[in-house]
């Protein structure tokens, strides 16, 4: 899996990992949020959304 930058978006409405850097470059923000084509990014809080530098599909979830 590779990391995309922002400025492409998702192919499809989904979650989607994401990854937003922080003031200080030391604590981003990684996180799941939602995309719809439409609409765009779904994160909470929302004031990341705005910050969002890239993204990436999903792992799959663990077995078991």
């Amino acid at each position: 899996m590779k990391w995309i930058p922002a400025t492409t978006p998702p192919p499809a409405d989904g979650s989607y990992l994401v990854h937003a850097p922080s003031g200080d470059g030391k604590k981003p923000l990684i996180t799941t949020a939602w995309y719809n084509p439409e609409f765009g990014w779904s994160l909470l809080p929302p004031v990341w959304i705005n910050a969002i530098s890239h993204w990436m599909k999903l792992p799959p979830p663990p077995e078991g």
